[in-house]
């Protein structure tokens, strides 16, 4: 390989690797377009005290899916299509979040006969 196919092997490299930077950084705003037009449905602060910082996305009457296993923008757009065919889901602060699964775990084990 000479100087010059080189220099346009390293060129294309380039702009490939450019085009999928760009790709990516659209896929990751669009997704929080996305987030903030679903938090923004769902009243667009916490229902527990109001806040608006560290908003996250609960399921009212719980959900049969481990949501760890989904990326982020998985996460958001199943939250939409969920949202879309009336799954009852309500925002939360991160707080107000952690405590009413605790809460909600501390009564499943209360109700679970042994």
């Amino acid at each position: 390989m000479d100087r010059d196919e080189l220099n346009l092997f390293v060129a294309a490299e380039l702009a490939r690797l450019q085009r999928n930077f760009d790709s990516n950084v659209r896929n990751k705003l669009s997704g929080k377009r996305r987030r903030r037009r679903l938090l923004k449905a769902l009243g667009g602060c916490c229902k527990m005290c109001g806040s608006t910082r560290d908003l996250t996305v609960d399921h009212i009457n719980g959900r049969n899916y481990c949501v760890r296993k989904l990326s982020s923008h998985m996460r958001v757009t199943r939250y939409l299509r969920e949202y879309e065919a009336g799954v009852p889901l309500q925002a939360l602060c991160r707080s107000c979040h952690g405590k009413l699964e605790q809460a909600r775990r501390r009564n499943a084990r209360q109700t679970v006969p042994f």
